[in-house]
């Protein structure tokens, strides 16, 4: 059962006046040590470094809100700490962006299951996205009002009416003489050229401070203050949404008997297809499939001896397979999943016959997958190895995992689908940063070009990331033709961020492994 929402009048928005402070004085402080972390410094070390003073944050303030650590949560921790990690042992550019939108998507999902006031939902419902917006956007945003009620507040009953009076006489003076002086010291300055070299000269005794950085770091600190106490108040005081209000008067309702308990379970209860039209669905689509596997057989067997279809090219084979992955896997994904959710068991020989269909459909995505992986195998052989064909490799093998996870699912009725989904996608993203995809990118390059008489692709092995530099370092023995690129690559490392902030160990072995190479030519 789900904890009942509370529904707090706009005084006990911040209830704990003292805690409200701590939290927004500790929320000030992470706010400028990320602006010492990251203003004009590039991910480095300083990631992983921000995460854990996050969620320091979070413990911090929220720890009464923190519901029992399970599995789910510690394995949840290690994939962020996994992907956090990735800005400092690797320099690969495309895991780089991309775990840029992954570590906080995972964080927000993860942190809003642990600290959410409804402590009765499941990590693996679905309705933990809309909570995780509703905290992101609702709760965030709507806790600015309480930082500045806490200000107001506190610096009322610290200054009396009198230095109240003082102050507003101090800034309406200011302001009044302001562009008095701009206009005095600019005639002046045209009077006297002695005097106008030591007003051109006070802004330099400040060295590189610009009035437009200052103004861009006040902002920075102020609003990422209110994003991060908003937040993380919004798990020790949530503010009541639309929708949990409407949610919590429909029940209040139903109790006082306005509302027929029938209807509220009618609403709720779950919906279940006809097995006979999910079976005459599987059969119209076993159908096709079961021809286009039996024509797929033929090319596979032909592809084993490096034989083409007629007309077609390696690039058009390898993109039709691809496509044919993407779409058709998908149409069968949602099949299975619906028939397996949807279905009604009661009907027990149709639900049987409704299996077998569903094998069927799972063999056929099985043979599909096959050949759209060898289509992509000789694919390669003939124009190399990228990231992107590397990627698509790792997500075949990935629907693979998924597809025999569905398989089993169709026997064994109790295996909890969506668990291992959600547990197996999380487990293969960090292992796909993990795995060293430019070393072995640029080791099957190196096979291949060895196998060749002709070097067609050298330069692509320069594009990869300095996670590649010692095996290029290798290989530039045998080709000096990679010298070029070494050399280039050197004097842009020489150029990047050197701070301890942007501290990346790939990076800075290859920058030491480079100085030490052309020292020594």
């Amino acid at each position: 059962m789900s904890e009942e929402v509370p529904v707090l009048k706009p005084d006990e928005a911040f209830a704990d006046r003292k805690g409200a402070v701590r939290a927004l004085l500790m929320a000030l402080a992470a706010a400028c040590i990320h602006q010492y972390l990251f203003f004009e410094h590039t991910f480095g070390i300083s990631y992983p470094i921000f995460i854990g003073i996050f969620y320091a944050l979070l413990l911090g303030n929220a720890r009464g809100s923190m519901r029992r650590l399970t599995g789910i949560d510690y394995f949840c921790f290690a994939a962020v700490a996994l992907l956090a990690l990735t800005y400092v042992l690797f320099a690969n550019p495309i895991f780089y962006g991309l775990n840029f939108i992954a570590v906080p998507v995972l964080i927000g999902l993860h942190t809003v299951y642990l600290f959410g006031r409804d402590k009765g939902r499941t990590w693996w419902d679905i309705r933990l996205i809309p909570a995780t917006l509703e905290q992101l956007f609702i709760q965030t945003f709507g806790h600015w009002a309480t930082a500045f009620s806490l200000l107001r507040s506190t610096t009322a009953t610290k200054i009396d009416s009198r230095h109240k009076k003082t102050t507003g006489s101090v800034l309406i003076g200011l302001a009044i003489a302001g562009p008095l002086l701009i206009i005095v010291t600019t005639l002046l300055g045209s009077a006297d050229g002695v005097f106008q070299g030591i007003v051109n000269a006070i802004p330099d005794s400040f060295g590189s401070f610009s009035i437009g950085e200052a103004i861009g770091r006040l902002m920075w600190l102020v609003i990422l203050s209110l994003l991060l106490f908003g937040f993380v108040w919004g798990f020790v005081s949530p503010r009541v949404s639309h929708r949990a209000r409407l949610a919590a008067n429909w029940k209040e309702a139903e109790l006082q008997g306005a509302v027929p308990l029938h209807a509220a379970k009618a609403g709720s209860a779950s919906v279940k297809a006809d097995p006979l039209i999910i079976a005459t669905v599987l059969v119209a689509i076993n159908a096709v499939y079961i021809l286009f596997v039996v024509i797929q057989f033929s090319y596979l067997f032909g592809m084993l001896n490096g034989h083409l279809p007629e007309g077609m090219t390696y690039a058009e084979y390898a993109r039709g397979g691809f496509f044919e992955l993407v779409i058709v896997t998908s149409i069968n994904f949602a099949i299975m999943l619906g028939t397996l959710v949807f279905s009604d068991r009661s009907r027990v020989v149709l639900a049987k016959v409704n299996n077998v269909l569903l094998y069927v459909l799972v063999s056929c995505s099985g043979v599909m997958l096959v050949s759209a992986y060898k289509r992509l195998v000789l694919y390669e052989q003939a124009y190399g190895y990228t990231y992107i064909r590397f990627l698509v490799h790792a997500f075949m093998i990935y629907l693979a995992v998924l597809l025999i996870i569905a398989g089993l699912r169709i026997a064994i009725s109790r295996i909890p689908l969506a668990r291992f989904y959600i547990v197996i996608s999380i487990a293969a993203y960090v292992l796909i940063n993990y795995i060293g995809m430019d070393r072995m990118i640029a080791e099957r390059n190196i096979e291949r070009i060895n196998k060749i008489t002709t070097i067609t692709d050298i330069s692509y092995l320069d594009e990869l990331s300095a996670d590649v530099v010692p095996l290029l370092l290798q290989y530039a023995a045998k080709h000096p033709e990679l010298e070029k690129g070494l050399k280039q690559r050197e004097e842009e490392l020489q150029r990047r961020d050197s701070s301890w902030q942007a501290y990346n160990w790939a990076s800075a072995r290859a920058k030491r492994q480079l100085s030490e190479h052309f020292t020594t030519k």
